[in-house]
């Protein structure tokens, strides 16, 4: 349990850090990889995790494993 704990605190740092280095709102990011501003701020807080889906999205965004 800790380790997907700690995951996701990870995860959620990861994503905060990347978006602000492309200079993207979290409304931008959102449109990027077709989610709400809302949803982005659920990953952003550790609320929820996205699908496969959305990680394919984001790993295409930010060029690399997400």
């Amino acid at each position: 349990m800790t380790g997907e704990v700690n995951s996701s605190v990870e995860f959620q740092e990861k994503l905060k850090q990347r978006r602000l280095l492309k200079k993207l709102t979290q409304q931008e990011l959102a449109d990027n990889v077709f989610v709400s501003r809302s949803t982005v701020a659920k990953w952003e807080t550790g609320i929820s995790l996205p699908g496969k889906e959305a990680v394919s999205h984001l790993s295409d965004l930010f060029n690399e494993n997400v």
